[in-house]
């Protein structure tokens, strides 16, 4: 069963970035870990001090400043070889 669910997960989400734009996608995944963060602490009663707060909040926006960068490096690149 899990290893169904996580091709299903990978099928949807190749099919997602096949339909959307890439910074729409990056936002999305963004957001996915932020609701992933929050069910967990709701889910198993993880308690938020300050420190696991600013940890998260380091590593969400860590993820979408990458996923960012890597989608504005990537254009001047494919630019110079198809140039």
């Amino acid at each position: 069963m899990s290893g169904l669910s996580f091709y299903l997960y990978n099928e949807v989400s190749f099919y997602t970035l096949d339909s959307v734009h890439p910074i729409t996608h990056a936002v999305g995944n963004t957001i996915k870990r932020v609701i992933l963060i929050l069910f967990s602490v709701i889910r198993f009663g993880t308690p938020m001090t300050t420190q696991s707060m600013i940890g998260s909040a380091v590593a969400i926006f860590g993820v979408f400043a990458y996923s960012i960068a890597k989608q504005v490096i990537k254009k001047p690149a494919e630019a110079k070889k198809v140039a």
